[in-house]
């Protein structure tokens, strides 16, 4: 009995047939135990992380129910290549919207293969310890605090502000956690309980220190930095999973654009009276470090419009001291970079492309007490911005007839080469930026 499937491949037809027969027919056999996901290799490892992943996963899943009964994850098991090979796959939409899977000949090594890959997937999020233990995410995240604080000979700051709220017609409770590490931020966790909701912004609060990189392998302790970081001044949006439902009145708004030629951005300025006259604009070719490096071997359109969105705010950073910022984008990506934070797209975070990117655009916000927000707009209705990234200026003047004659000289971040650093993560670790 073959564990495998028969298969036809066809390729490079010869342009004559022979006697009615077609040449260079090949056949091909697809083995479909080496289908098997993840792989014995990594298997292997996996299981002297987790000796007993169905457990833990049982215990973690607990623990969501007890935070939410609606944030019980959904499994679903289906054959595949004709009964011949199994796929297990668990969504979870907790602490972030994520999805793993196992595939193997057998239907209950496809489940367990989906279950090391779960677990694996919390120990990346920071909820297990690098020996596959689930933590004690409120009393770890205080020692933490405590111990990192004490080595810079500062007191140490967590609290929570725990409250009832209604969401879909439902009394929860909310519980916004503040810390001041390695500045001060905060989140929110959710849940049906006091105590859950506590719990929930602990294990938040974990995940949010983990996709910055605070985090050590083993997820138990973090790493200092320089203690300037603890002095800067928040901005209320951009380091806060905070509602966005609170009314946003910006003091500016940017529209920005990158393209294959260059990037662009115009400034409108919103009084009291309304909008002022006079907009300022940019517009600059790529830099040819720049195009050599992330333009021309591969274009990324959203490292190049998040890149033209953080040299938007640092050309006009003093304009922006101390006031909100709105910034229109056609990029969803980067809107969400911006509004959420690293932690939106597990596969971008561990190709470490935006980290540095984005820390530019933290630390110009944080030391310039900057709060600043994104919504995504259409591209059809973003064509000033995209006329500037294509030094179009014709078109962007017709559009813009209030727009300065003279273009304001742009922050290229040259000093801050390379923008992606060659990072070699640590395969425990997965998500390590």
């Amino acid at each position: 009995m073959f564990s495998g499937v028969f298969c036809w491949k066809f390729a490079n037809f010869s342009k004559h047939l022979n006697g009615g027969r077609m040449s260079n027919i090949r056949f091909g056999y697809i083995d479909v135990a080496s289908r098997q996901k993840p792989g014995p290799c990594e298997v292997a490892d996996l299981h002297k992380l987790f000796s007993d992943p169905e457990s833990l996963l049982s215990s973690l899943i607990n623990i969501m129910v007890n935070i939410d009964p609606l944030q019980l994850p959904a499994i679903d098991i289906e054959p595949r290549l004709g009964g011949r090979l199994w796929r297990a796959c668990i969504k979870f939409t907790w602490p972030v919207a994520f999805q793993v899977a196992g595939e193997s000949t057998e239907q209950t090594r496809a489940r367990h293969y989906a279950y090391l890959e779960a677990c694996k997937m919390f120990q990346n999020l920071g909820l297990l310890s690098s020996t596959g233990q689930l933590l004690d995410w409120k009393s770890q995240l205080e020692i933490m605090i405590e111990e990192v604080m004490g080595k810079l000979k500062l007191r140490s700051s967590l609290h929570y502000s725990t409250f009832q709220e209604v969401a879909k017609a439902k009394i929860v409770w909310a519980s916004k956690l503040e810390f001041n590490y390695p500045f001060p931020m905060s989140v929110v966790g959710h849940g049906v309980t006091k105590h859950s909701a506590e719990t929930a912004a602990a294990a938040q609060a974990f995940v949010k220190l983990k996709s910055m990189k605070t985090l050590d392998k083993n997820n138990s302790s973090l790493d200092s930095i320089p203690s300037i970081h603890l002095f800067l001044k928040p901005s209320r949006n951009f380091i806060s999973y905070e509602s966005s439902a609170v009314q946003f009145i910006p003091d500016y708004e940017i529209w920005v654009d990158a393209s294959k030629i260059g990037y662009g951005a115009y400034l409108v300025t919103n009084t009291k009276e309304g909008r002022t006259e006079r907009i300022c604009w940019l517009k600059e070719l790529w830099p040819n470090k720049i195009r050599d490096l992330y333009v021309v071997p591969k274009h990324n359109s959203s490292l190049t419009e998040f890149y033209a969105l953080v040299c938007a705010i640092y050309t006009w950073k003093k304009k922006f001291e101390g006031r909100s910022v709105l910034i229109w984008s056609d990029c969803s990506y980067a809107v969400t970079l911006v509004n959420q934070g690293l932690l939106v797209n597990l596969k971008a975070v561990q190709n470490h492309k935006y980290l540095k990117l984005f820390k530019i655009l933290q630390e110009t916000c944080l030391r310039y007490s900057i709060d600043l927000h994104c919504k995504h707009i259409k591209r059809m209705h973003n064509q000033a911005a995209d006329s500037l990234s294509k030094l179009q200026m014709e078109k962007f003047f017709a559009m813009v007839p209030n727009a300065s004659m003279k273009a304001k000289k742009s922050k290229k971040l040259l000093f801050f080469l390379p923008l992606v650093d060659i990072i070699q993560p640590d395969k425990n670790v997965g998500l390590l930026l």
